[in-house]
């Protein structure tokens, strides 16, 4: 049984901006972090 879509249209937007914005805002962050973590791996080659 589907939801009526005008009875709950906010809670499918907000269902549907989780489910595009999560998994981009987590890429993102994976993307900082290893460039964070290849930063400090040159660093330690330096030394």
């Amino acid at each position: 049984m589907l939801p009526e879509f005008d009875k709950n249209a906010a809670f499918i937007w907000a269902i549907i901006a989780l489910g595009i914005g999560l998994p981009i805002l987590l890429a993102i962050y994976a993307g900082l972090r290893a460039r964070l973590a290849r930063r400090r791996l040159e660093r330690l080659r330096e030394e």
